[in-house]
């Protein structure tokens, strides 16, 4: 070889160009079929009123939280199992946010701008993170606090199992408009342009988190093959963020989990070397070193994809934190995915601010923002609009951590069953620890609703709940009626409305609101169970046993309906009817104490004694302060001819109820029994 030769090096080279994909034309049918049929079922809903749950990944959450499963659960499970096999084939051709990103990335390259992706091995894990959070965190906690006994309520570690399939409300997990729309063009134009195509999915889609994990041990990849001439041409198609040339040169497949299965790679190489094969899948995989797998690495340089220093990774990774901290439900408004696009969209925004200040040369895609003389005006406007950002994210932070501890101290207030009622008084009902957690929630979200830009709903709503605790139902009602004033569907708030005006005895109004809560949302069993309350409360023992019924009629499961139709039943008398609804409510939930009482109450009408012994000592087992158990329990003992026990039981009642009347005559009667008395 003379010396005026050299070795030829095929480098990467954007503008060759690529034939058309083969698959595009099907991806892009597979995608708009996804949404039409997405189409047809919100029609379907809205001319009949329910409909199948939505078929979203995020309707896992509710399985996990209630048991309750859904359409969306079971998609969810189902293509991670295809994922498995098959790679991340559901995530290219049947997402939706797929299509917003490629549909914004085509439009954005027919004006001519080619978002170049950013390449960041920190920011990647980032998906993963937030599906433990999702869907891993929650179910581990309830575990951790059955295991600590913390929760009453919970007895099981898992709820369970049932149907959920059909729902009237559809729309109600998803974002207004105004925020759907914002959603597309956030985690479409902005994050296209600003981190390359499919942005979102690399850097914020927490689905993705366990589809990477899956894509690892799928069999089927995209394999390479001897005619390989390593060009380079794949990675410049490849709107997966990819470095297609590098992975099949150091592996001979595709091991990278974010390769969402397009197809682009396949038709565009040359010379057909790539395909969808099976074979050994990534997990365990090594990189050999060859000739070719270090030119795909110069080719890669060659096109300016350096990967990031390990300082930049770890700011971009706490930067992405600090955003996505103080926007997720900002004011009650941004949802967690959009927030997540947007953290992702600024923290690289604010990489590249820094970088104005230690390099000498900054771009943003194509807009130079730094040379070698210095700032360029569009450098000196992006650090301007950087600063102003990350100082009114500091103020969000500011209030986020206010609301965050106003929540803490909220969730640590324990009331008594009078909570809401007439009888309430916070000096009685309310112990030394709740009484410190309402001040301290009250404080923080006072700090939130003063310094805030705008209202959040969430605030207002536990802010009037703290007032309503503190004693002072007049100011919770003001407070939950302006909120209404903005958000008259909210159904919560309604609920809270018709609370308050029953604390203030105005049952009539209260059973007004609670009607109208009820008329937003007839399954809400809160609401039920509520009015079902005020109305027995208000002497219209009818109406509420009418109410029962019928919200039976929708929620045939409700123990808390069950138990009052049975209490009801007791008071006049039809006690088989009592016994038939208070064995359904101790079915639908064993640990309601107060339905054994009733159920207790109606066997020892009917003589039947022992039956009765037992469920009120269940009640007692259940509840040891209820009073009135142990009160009736020494009349059945009595009856039975037990005197010692009966004696017990009443004078547990009475040192429980020192107002109790009717237990001290009681005391006094066995008394004067004579020691053989039956």
């Amino acid at each position: 070889m003379s010396a005026r030769q050299s070795i030829s090096i095929p480098l990467l080279q954007p503008s060759q160009p690529a034939r058309r994909p083969r698959w595009g034309r099907w991806r892009v049918a597979s995608l708009i079929l996804v949404h039409l049929i997405m189409l047809a079922h919100g029609i379907q809903w809205l001319i009949t009123g329910s409909t199948l749950t939505p078929v979203e990944p995020s309707e896992s959450m509710e399985t996990l939280r209630t048991g309750a499963v859904n359409a969306g659960f079971v998609f969810f499970a189902v293509a991670i199992l295809l994922t498995l096999v098959f790679g991340r084939f559901v995530c290219g051709w049947a997402c939706h946010f797929i299509a917003y990103q490629d549909l914004c990335y085509w439009l954005l390259s027919r004006l001519g701008i080619q978002p170049k992706p950013l390449r960041s091995r920190l920011l990647m894990w980032v998906p993963l993170g937030m599906a433990v959070y999702m869907f891993v965190w929650p179910p581990a906690f309830r575990i951790w606090k059955v295991w600590r006994g913390d929760d009453p309520h919970l007895t099981t570690y898992f709820p369970p199992l049932t149907s959920g399939f059909v729902t009237e409300h559809f729309w109600e997990t998803f974002p207004g408009w105004v925020f759907a729309i914002l959603s597309v063009g956030i985690a479409g134009f902005a994050i296209v342009y600003f981190l390359g195509a499919k942005g979102f999915c690399t850097y914020a889609c927490p689905y993705g988190g366990f589809f990477g994990i899956a894509d690892r041990v799928a069999p089927v990849r995209v394999r390479v093959s001897e005619a390989c001439d390593h060009t380079g041409v794949c990675t410049t198609v490849c709107t997966s963020n990819v470095d297609v040339a590098a992975e099949v040169a150091r592996y001979g497949m595709v091991v990278n989990p974010g390769c969402m299965k397009c197809g682009d790679c396949l038709r565009a190489c040359p010379n057909d070397a790539l395909s969808w094969a099976v074979g050994r899948p990534a997990i365990g995989t090594r990189a050999r070193t060859t000739k070719q797998g270090g030119t795909a690495v110069r080719a890669r340089q060659s096109a300016g994809e350096h990967p990031l220093p390990v300082r930049e990774e770890l700011a971009l990774l706490a930067m992405f934190l600090f955003y996505l901290l103080a926007w997720r439900g900002l004011y009650g408004e941004f949802p967690f995915l959009m927030s997540a696009g947007m953290a992702a969209i600024m923290a690289y925004a604010s990489l590249l601010a820094v970088r104005l200040f230690s390099r000498r040369e900054v771009a943003l895609q194509s807009i130079q923002l730094r040379s070698a003389t210095g700032l360029t005006r569009a450098g000196k406007v992006h650090a301007l609009l950087v600063t102003a950002l990350v100082l009114f994210t500091a103020h969000c932070a500011f209030l986020q951590y206010h609301r965050y501890m106003g929540n803490r101290a909220f969730s640590r207030i324990s009331v008594g069953s009078t909570a809401g009622t007439p009888e309430y008084d916070p000096r009685r009902d309310l112990d030394a620890t709740s009484q410190a957690a309402r001040d301290s929630a009250e404080h923080h979200y006072a700090q939130t609703a003063r310094w805030g830009l705008l209202d959040f709903p969430d605030v207002s709503y536990r802010l009037a709940w703290v007032d309503l605790l503190g004693g002072d139902p007049s100011a919770a009602e003001a407070r939950v009626t302006s909120l209404l004033r903005r958000a008259p569907d909210w159904v919560r708030a309604r609920h809270l409305l018709g609370i308050t005006l029953r604390t203030e005895g105005r049952f009539d109004e209260a059973i007004t609101a609670l009607r109208a809560a009820l008329a937003v949302r007839p399954d809400d069993e809160d609401s039920a169970r509520d009015l079902g309350n005020t109305l027995i409360r208000a002497g219209r023992f009818d109406e509420a046993a009418a109410h029962y019924r019928d919200h039976l009629t929708r929620c045939p499961e409700d123990a808390g309906a069950h138990y009052h139709l049975g209490a009801l039943a007791v008071d006049r008398g039809d006690f088989d009817a009592a016994i038939g609804h208070l064995e359904s409510a101790i079915a639908f939930q064993p640990d309601l104490a107060e339905a054994h009482y009733q159920l207790g109450l109606a066997l020892l009408q009917q003589q039947k004694l022992g039956d009765a012994q037992d469920r009120l000592r269940e009640a007692i087992r259940l509840n040891p302060a209820m009073a009135v158990a142990h009160y009736n329990l020494a009349v059945a003992c009595f009856m039975e001819g037990d005197l010692a026990a009966a004696r017990v039981h009443a004078g547990n009642a009475l040192r429980l109820d020192p107002t109790d009347n009717q237990a001290r005559h009681f005391i006094q009667m066995l008394a004067a029994q004579p020691p053989d008395a039956p």
